[in-house]
């Protein structure tokens, strides 16, 4: 039984040892930096707001607004050519793979410094707290709102 137990460990330690030398290493990102909204209390800046929603026809909306998905470049081009602050909340319909909303961060990346994913229970508070005045907050770094770069 011992040496069973002792197979099974040696076993389990090249396992382990293959994954750490293949996975363990440091990570560094290069792409896109990409946040996780949040809620806040309103401001005066947050009627200017981008939120994209994918559905699970690739059909996109900015705010209210119908986008075809090939316009997508060329409409975030017109609305952050005259703004300090490029970022975009994006969402998904609750069903759709998450690969389809990663094509669309992916294509905009070029457009906007961020990107803050909106998820849906953060989308219901807000809704819910509509006479509160909750806002969606994308939680940028400091030294973004500092200084914003331009590309």
């Amino acid at each position: 039984m011992q040496e069973r137990i002792a197979s099974v460990l040696g076993i389990f330690g090249t396992i382990l040892t293959i994954a750490c030398e293949t996975g363990c290493t440091s990570h560094h990102s290069v792409g896109l930096p990409v946040f996780i909204a949040k809620n806040r209390s309103c401001s005066d800046d947050d009627r200017r707001v981008v939120v994209i929603q994918v559905s699970e026809h690739r059909s996109l909306r900015f705010n209210q607004e119908n986008v075809r998905p090939g316009e997508l470049e060329r409409r975030l081009q017109e609305i952050f050519k005259t703004r300090a602050y490029r970022f975009v909340f994006i969402i998904g319909e609750r069903d759709l793979e998450f690969g389809n909303v990663a094509e669309i961060i992916d294509r905009a990346k070029e457009e906007v410094d961020h990107v803050a994913i909106l998820t849906h229970s953060v989308l219901a508070e807000t809704q819910k707290d509509s006479q509160r005045k909750t806002c969606f907050d994308a939680d940028l770094p400091e030294e973004y709102l500092r200084n914003p770069r331009r590309k």
